[in-house]
């Protein structure tokens, strides 16, 4: 499922373009590409913290909401 799906699904739409900061994100590995989780940002301001061996995704608003 993609951020988009799953935002969606929650009831929340991603407001515009979803740019991935890698620089946000914390490496678990010496050749910093052990990544657990990445992290984007759309156009509106909220976040997206993907968990890629979960699979899940946790969408901080803009407002301060968590979904």
């Amino acid at each position: 499922m993609t951020i988009r799906e799953y935002a969606r699904s929650a009831g929340h739409e991603v407001v515009g373009k979803l740019t991935r900061y890698p620089e946000f994100e914390q490496s678990h590995g010496d050749d910093n590409k052990d990544r657990r989780y990445r992290f984007y940002a759309d156009e509106g301001g909220n976040e997206y913290w993907v968990d890629t061996k979960k699979h899940g995704v946790s969408i901080t608003t803009t407002d301060g909401g968590v979904i």
